[in-house]
């Protein structure tokens, strides 16, 4: 662990939990060390260095649209955490491959399933790379979540502190039960998965997951307390 990484993470801990009140009291349910998947919901860009600061001293990597580092504030936080560049909308196999290297390893590795921010907190409709990247490493997913700070930027200007509310789900392994994976099978899965998601958070952050009452678990393999 490098001075300038030790640097970084210090100051942007400090600096969050300046400006945002941050319940992180059920961090302490994610493991310290991988291979895991944790899968999360992206709102804005407090999420990863909020989320990252919290989990250390955990070993932890994260799929990051390879956007961002374009941006040179950016760039240099990245390369500094380790993230993996993402292409999104296409099948990037290098990140891919990155991601179960890492997962080799014991890391953690976050991957935001909706692909994108959602910007108002509510869950979007999600993309299949979670499954996949669960099926192919064999290894559990850890749903994580957080919410309440969706308008940071209006309330800051308000003089007011932002909550961020973090809550952890029940770890599970995805189960095809032997069945060939067909798109909808994939799409079925993939909506388990964020129904995870969806039932840690208040209602009205659930968007297209709204509807607990079509959650299903037939391909979720939970691992016992």
């Amino acid at each position: 662990m490098t001075l300038a990484y030790r640097l970084v993470t210090a100051l942007l801990k400090a600096i969050t939990s300046l400006i945002c009140r941050i319940d992180d009291t059920q961090v302490a349910k994610i493991p310290m060390h991988g291979p895991i998947i944790v899968a999360v919901n992206h709102v804005n860009i407090l999420d990863i260095p909020i989320i990252y600061t919290r989990l250390l001293p955990r070993p932890l990597t994260a799929f990051i649209k390879v956007e961002a580092w374009e941006n040179p504030i950016e760039h240099g936080l990245l390369t500094v955490w380790g993230g993996i560049p993402l292409h999104r909308g296409q099948a990037d196999f290098i990140a891919f491959r990155q991601g179960l290297e890492m997962l080799k390893k014991d890391y953690l590795v976050a991957m935001a399933p909706e692909g994108t921010r959602n910007g108002n907190g509510q869950l979007l409709k999600a993309q299949p790379g979670v499954v996949l990247l669960a099926l192919r490493s064999g290894v559990p997913v850890l749903p994580v979540v957080y919410y309440g700070h969706e308008q940071v930027w209006k309330k800051l200007l308000r003089f007011q502190r932002p909550t961020f509310q973090i809550a952890v789900g029940r770890p599970f392994y995805i189960d095809t039960h032997g069945q060939r994976i067909s798109s909808q099978t994939l799409r079925n899965i993939v909506d388990e998965v964020m129904y995870q998601l969806a039932i840690l958070m208040p209602a009205k952050y659930r968007g297209v997951y709204s509807d607990i009452g079509k959650m299903s678990q037939e391909y979720l393999r939970f691992i016992e307390d």
